[in-house]
């Protein structure tokens, strides 16, 4: 190789570190549909198929050593043989002084992560820190961060086992981490300075895109509106609710608040359990339509400066246009009006997430092109990953 290729190169890499575009994938699991990626672990690489969650705080795989019916449904990640992991306790120090990996019967710090997801259901991680080195992209454009991988000794309740990926890696903000040493983009945006601090996410209906440092105007019909988030210290990506309307028919005041949580982890639209059988009876009027397809209102999300609309076949499907719910079971002394934005609303609009401002934009959704021929699959813009 010349060396003007090789400066090229150098500086091709330098140019793209501070971005990045991870494909997704549509996947089925458990009635629904998953958007999931693939990240690599450790050196030599382990490569695994992750759920990017903006509803968690961690990066959780399951460990080699787990026995639980979950984890050997999943690709596991198997520390002894990665030349760069390293066991920690919940401070990031090694476990032990004089070794990389844990030996012999030793006490460390252990992590319970209790998850509840409207799809999935519940689920429990029992796990060990193992810090490693996580990175996204390929040998041509990668973003790598040592992060505290919360490695599942144990996964149980049916969540982890109808989950069709192997791990999740989360995108909520610092406040749903265990310690600072699991929050992957923090761990990102510290390692790689020139990374700007915003994520932005485009589904489709097969495939989808998650933008890493930058947005990508050509999956956007119109420019971005923000929104500041409500109570970031809780590490939730939430925007504040005015009122939930099907059609000209308010369904949720919202006189004592209501908020949409951003939920790449969902399919459906999490309603919490207490306004639960309002929406689905009232979505309920839904009705088919002679040759298939559903008629019914447009479901209403106003948030002030815009609306987040969700049209028949977003919320309904079947021969009897069933609502396509999921309920969350959430504390109502601590939680109220609570909505989960899931896949059902995240395709129809572009989203932004800006963890310097706080502040969530959506943006409509710009009509995917669809490649004309024999596969029929879906154009996609240049991708990494």
């Amino acid at each position: 190789m010349s060396l003007l290729s090789m400066s090229l190169l150098a500086l091709a890499a330098l140019a793209a570190a501070d971005r990045l575009v991870v494909r997704l994938q549509r996947v089925p699991g458990n009635g629904t549909h998953f958007y999931v990626g693939r990240v690599s672990v450790g050196e030599p690489k382990q490569s695994f198929s992750v759920l990017f969650d903006t509803a968690s705080g961690h990066v959780l795989l399951p460990h080699g050593s787990c026995k639980s019916p979950a984890c050997h449904k999943h690709q596991r990640f198997l520390p002894w043989k990665s030349a760069t992991a390293l066991d920690v306790n919940s401070n990031g120090l090694p476990v032990q002084k004089d070794h990389q990996l844990t030996v012999g019967h030793v006490r460390r710090d252990a992590v319970n992560l209790e998850f509840s997801q409207a799809d999935l259901g519940e689920g429990v991680a029992e796990a060990v820190l193992v810090k490693d080195k996580v990175c996204l992209g390929n040998d041509l454009n990668q973003l790598c961060a040592d992060v505290d991988v919360m490695a599942a000794a144990s996964l149980e309740k049916s969540m982890f086992e109808e989950m069709p990926y192997d791990g999740i890696v989360g995108l909520g903000l610092g406040g749903l981490s265990a310690e600072a040493g699991s929050d992957f983009v923090g761990r990102l945006t510290a390692m790689h300075p020139q990374l700007r601090p915003q994520i932005g996410l485009s589904l489709g209906a097969q495939s989808g895109e998650l933008y890493l440092g930058h947005h990508e105007v050509s999956r956007m019909a119109q420019d971005l509106t923000w929104f500041p988030v409500l109570h970031p210290e809780d590490g939730f990506w939430e925007v504040s609710v005015q009122a939930v309307r099907l059609g000209n028919r308010t369904l949720d005041s919202c006189e004592s608040g209501c908020r949409g949580i951003i939920d790449t982890g969902a399919s459906r639209l999490g309603v919490q359990r207490e306004n639960f059988e309002v929406l689905r009876s009232a979505l309920s009027t839904a009705s088919p339509l002679v040759g298939g397809g559903c008629r019914g209102e447009d479901l209403i999300f106003d948030l002030g400066p815009m609306a987040l609309t969700l049209r028949v076949e977003d919320y309904a499907a079947g021969n009897s246009c069933a609502p396509q719910l999921g309920a969350l079971e959430l504390d109502p002394k601590d939680f109220h009006g609570v909505y989960a934005f899931g896949e059902a609303t995240l395709r129809q609009y572009y989203t932004a997430l800006d963890w310097t401002s706080r502040r969530i934009g959506f943006a409509p959704a710009a009509k995917r092109r669809v490649a004309l021929g024999a596969l029929g699959r879906e154009k996609m813009a240049p991708i990494y990953a």
